[in-house]
């Protein structure tokens, strides 16, 4: 996952996010939906004026001295306590040690897909956001105040509630304009296309934008891609509006549930198979019949008698019927009645009748034995 991926999960409410991992949420249980005032980071993927660009309308950032990692502990300690409660459990890991010469190598034991560890790891924090942790008792007297558990989430909603905080409400048109990677998508007959992909939403259909698609021709819209699935994409429809919600349209829904990066392996696995199928002979021999066939056809209705329309379609049913005369095997003595064909019966010759065993009686309810 990149960190503009990550900012804009972190800026914007879970629900969404965990529903494409099978984890139904309210936004209540994960209420963390809003903008710091600063975003402390390191010497990674944040220096450079185009994060800068991107995020500076929203917050500050400010950068640590490399090789620093005391300097964002807060950050450290997340990662230090998925470890603990989760992480090191996973078969395949290597427990934030290195291997060790002539020991077994901790990949050969990896099991889990991505998806199943994300599930994981979101099914981990809300757990640990529910349990009690005594310290935070003696860290505010919020909650001893409002006589609430000491529990991260009460931690969280306490004081927000108090305003006791620098955060601000993210806005999701601002956030997924700003943080998302920009794609074309086209308007076409059949949906939204995108990479292979098509999408649809109610909107699109209320505007019936297909049926001008398919009368006036295709056109381009502005996009945004979430990168960790394929299941929807946020689409601009009008210029003077934000990004509409777009979903998978059940004629693609073999890339539902998958990430971009799987689908894009899945079309150049299918463009690899297409360019190892060259044209065959059989297939330029095929072609070449086809286009002498319709020559001598052309051919041979120029050289024909003149034939008006009425004409060709008058008694098409005897037509067909000599024409399959002479084109097929067809019994002379059947006979055309105008509506079916009568063919005489042929008679069977039983040279041998073979008796089978009789069945075992079946045995109907009620009845003695």
């Amino acid at each position: 996952m990149t960190t503009t991926q990550a900012l804009v999960n972190s800026f914007l409410p879970k629900s969404d996010y965990c529903k494409e991992f099978g984890v139904d949420i309210h936004d209540s249980e994960w209420p963390c939906s809003h903008i710091p005032k600063e975003l402390v980071c390191d010497n990674g993927e944040l220096i450079g004026l185009k994060a800068q660009k991107a995020l500076t309308p929203m917050t500050r950032l400010s950068f640590t001295p490399p090789y620093r990692p005391d300097c964002k502990g807060v950050v450290e300690k997340r990662f230090d306590i998925l470890n603990k409660e989760l992480i090191h459990d996973f078969l395949g890991t290597t427990r934030g040690g290195s291997v060790v010469r002539g020991s077994r190598d901790p990949r050969k034991d990896a099991i889990y897909t991505l998806r199943e560890v994300t599930t994981e790891i979101i099914k981990a924090i809300l757990e640990h956001n529910r349990s009690i942790f005594d310290d935070l008792a003696f860290s505010s007297p919020l909650l001893i105040e409002n006589d609430l558990p000491p529990t991260p989430i009460n931690y969280w909603k306490v004081h927000v509630a108090k305003h006791k905080h620098d955060l601000q409400a993210a806005l999701p048109d601002e956030v997924i304009a700003r943080l998302l990677p920009p794609a074309k998508v086209s308007m076409t007959r059949s949906g939204i296309h995108f990479n292979g992909l098509y999408y649809s939403c109610r909107e699109i259909e209320d505007r019936n934008f297909a049926s001008v698609a398919r009368a006036s021709g295709q056109w381009r819209l502005e996009a945004r891609i979430d990168e960790n699935t394929t299941n929807h994409i946020y689409v601009r429809l009008d210029k003077n509006h934000g990004f509409t919600l777009c979903y998978l349209l059940p004629r693609s829904r073999m890339f539902s549930g998958k990430s971009m990066s799987e689908s894009d392996f899945m079309q150049d696995w299918l463009a690899s198979k297409k360019e190892q199928s060259p044209i065959s002979v059989a297939s330029i021999d095929d072609h070449k019949y086809r286009q002498k066939m319709a020559l001598d056809a052309k051919k041979r209705n120029r050289n024909s008698t003149s034939m008006s329309f009425p004409q060709k379609i008058n008694n098409i049913r005897q037509h067909r019927t000599d024409e399959l005369r002479a084109t097929t095997n067809m019994l002379e003595d059947s006979k055309w009645n105008g509506e079916t064909i009568a063919i005489q019966e042929s008679k069977t010759v039983v040279s041998k009748v073979v008796s089978l065993p009789a069945g075992r009686k079946r045995r109907i309810k009620g009845e003695p034995s």
